[in-house]
């Protein structure tokens, strides 16, 4: 005989599940199955549905996105030229959407025209041995426990410099243990 569970986050899960279910039922994306196969194929979209529909938008990560127009205005209003030089020297992160579109984390700048201090440095650390941009921006949104669960960017911040002297040591190491992958040597 099995047990019945009877938790609120069951109960939510389960609640999630039918409503996910019905709703694949009324767009008719799927239809009442009538095999083991099409029972199957049900539940694996069903389930697809729940977690799409869990998984955080990209904004309660990374925040706001700025354009290269944006991002120059929150520099003081820098030219087109300064803008590359800094992206292309590695002290401005700038990452790709899936459609081709370059755009700027707003978390990096300082809302004083600037960047965040000492990022400029962990950027030319991180960017030449991660696997691409968005490795970096997870990276710096990454919980750190030495950091209570605060974050890179949120230490960088503070502006405590023994904190930002961690940070750098920490994607240093990191970045060493990237390039090492990337190479074969891991």
């Amino acid at each position: 005989m099995s047990a019945v569970i009877n938790r609120p986050e069951t109960n939510a899960l389960v609640d999630h599940f039918v409503d996910a279910l019905r709703e694949n039922l009324e767009n008719g994306e799927l239809t009442l199955p009538t095999n083991d196969e099409e029972l199957r194929a049900a539940a694996v979209a069903s389930v697809a549905t729940i977690v799409q529909s869990q998984r955080p938008p990209i904004s309660d990560r990374f925040g706001r996105f700025f354009t290269s127009e944006t991002a120059r205005q929150a520099l003081k209003g820098i030219s087109r030229q300064a803008l590359k030089s800094r992206t292309d020297n590695n002290r401005l992160l700038r990452v790709e959407t899936a459609d081709g579109k370059k755009i700027y984390p707003e978390l990096q700048f300082d809302g004083a025209g600037s960047i965040v201090p000492g990022l400029p440095k962990i950027l030319q650390v991180l960017l030449p041995a991660a696997a691409d941009e968005w490795t970096v921006l997870y990276w710096l949104t990454a919980p750190l426990d030495a950091f209570d669960g605060r974050t890179a960017i949120d230490v960088l911040r503070g502006a405590d410099t023994r904190d930002a002297k961690a940070i750098l040591r920490m994607a240093k190491d990191d970045a060493a243990v990237w390039h090492d992958v990337s190479h074969g040597d891991g």
